[in-house]
């Protein structure tokens, strides 16, 4: 005679079952990824020390780095110059849209690209940054 499992013997098993693959999941960050914010500093009311200040901030992958230029007290082009992020087709396009736009807008905070936010806060949240050095 074969002995069968119990139904709560067999639930208890499926959900540490869930829990155990769901667990590395969330400690990537579905969800909850710790990218940098950036707050918005509008660049035209504050006047800038001239000069090219670094700034780094967490994007998708920490430590993407910026090169801000200052001419006249005013930012005059942004550079990302060393990042880790990863799948180019993800941040490439924030890359090469993010740094043009927040110079165009003079504003550190502008639209994000829909599917790479984590990169695109990133940015802006190290332009900020780097600023901070140039007051």
């Amino acid at each position: 005679m074969k002995k069968r499992t119990s139904p709560h013997i067999a639930r208890t098993a499926l959900v540490l079952c869930v829990v155990l693959v769901a667990a590395p999941l969330s400690a990537r960050g579905f969800g909850a990824m710790n990218y940098s914010k950036p707050v918005g500093i509008n660049l035209k009311a504050q006047t800038y020390r001239d000069g090219v200040y670094t700034g780094t901030a967490d994007a998708y992958r920490p430590g993407l780095t910026v090169a801000v230029s200052v001419q006249n007290g005013k930012v005059t082009s942004v550079k990302v110059t060393e990042h880790h992020e990863d799948g180019r087709r993800f941040y490439d396009f924030p890359i090469q849209v993010i740094p043009p736009a927040i110079v165009k807008a003079q504003n550190t905070k502008v639209d994000a690209v829909s599917g790479a936010t984590a990169t695109s806060y990133g940015i802006m949240a190290a332009v900020e940054k780097a600023l901070a050095g140039a007051k």
